[in-house]
């Protein structure tokens, strides 16, 4: 599969990194980095922000410090490290189911799960310091489908999801994949719901909505 036309345009990109509610990071790691487009928007916001891109295929981009590795192996080598990751993962299946066992210590042997996007939203949380913030774009069936919701239930108990953003349908151009963003918290959960936005596109760029709030009980529903 060609991820290249999958990357976060810098629009979009830009709007997402201001959504978060994220006094001035020292570092900010993106560890399926591609464009590096995130951690761009990242170091427009903050600029003493170191900015660390993580790929499994090599890179370089001005202003990014990058490192070729797989992102779940570097996951491992980093636990509990960043106070600000960005992610927007390949959508697909994993070639070898759980090729990273350590990976889901602690995690319920019913999350188990065949797609890439979820394994890195799991090493994404891994690298996570305390108070740690992390925003990465997902399919929207993580958040609707039924199959999922084992998963939305484990990341409701352990994490505060603090927003889900959707996307537009043509965010990655004309392959119209339904996505949307989540800003996920590791603390203890202090507020009593989760905020919801929609990104429009415009004649003159995109936009932002308003955000409604969804209670926690429905959350942690599942």
């Amino acid at each position: 599969m060609d991820y290249t036309k999958f990357y976060t345009p810098p629009e979009i990109a830009h709007l997402l990194v201001q959504q978060l509610s994220v006094p001035s990071p020292s570092v900010v790691v993106d560890i399926c980095c591609g464009s590096c487009n995130l951690l761009h928007a990242a170091g427009a916001r903050w600029r003493c922000a170191k900015l660390l891109g993580v790929d499994i295929v090599s890179h370089t981009s001005t202003g990014v410090t990058c490192t070729t590795s797989d992102g779940r192996k570097f996951a491992l080598e980093h636990t509990g490290e960043f106070p600000l990751v960005l992610a927007n993962p390949p959508f697909d299946f994993v070639s070898s189911k759980r090729e990273f066992p350590e990976l889901f210590h602690g995690i319920p042997d019913d999350c188990a799960t065949s797609r890439l996007e979820i394994e890195m939203l799991f090493a994404n949380l891994r690298i996570l310091k305390e108070n740690g913030t992390l925003m990465i774009i997902v399919p929207s069936s993580l958040i609707t489908a039924e199959g999922y919701r084992k998963i939305r239930k484990y990341l409701s108990k352990n994490y505060h999801i603090q927003r889900i953003i959707h996307l537009p349908d043509d965010t990655f151009g004309s392959s119209n994949i339904s996505s949307c963003a989540l800003v996920i918290k590791r603390e203890k959960l202090s507020q009593h719901y989760t905020r919801r936005f929609y990104i429009t596109r415009k004649n003159s760029g995109y936009s932002i909505s308003s955000g409604t709030n969804i209670p926690q009980a429905l959350v942690r529903a599942g």
